[in-house]
């Protein structure tokens, strides 16, 4: 697997689960890849800070993207990783 593979997957990963052998294949990269498990650990922090900036205090939600835009960035990110791989 590639390191842009990699990031490919742990981008996807925040949002989905990985089916188990991109799980397996992502775990065996970042085992050996020290910049992707870098990339994923900073990738993870900056998921977690951008959900605090759009939270709304006062009312104890968080902002959210409607469920027709996520299914759309899911089906465009799906077709790109079936046509990398």
């Amino acid at each position: 697997m590639t390191c842009r593979r990699a990031a490919e997957l742990i981008s996807w990963e925040l949002d989905a689960d990985l089916p188990l052998h991109r799980r397996a294949g992502l775990g065996f990269h970042t085992l050996v890849c020290g910049a992707c498990r870098r990339f994923r650990r900073q990738l993870g922090a900056v998921d977690e800070a951008a959900a605090e900036f759009v939270a709304d205090p006062r009312a104890g939600i968080r902002a959210a993207l409607p469920d027709e835009t996520k299914d759309h960035l899911r089906a465009v990110i799906a077709a790109r990783l079936e046509k990398d791989s």
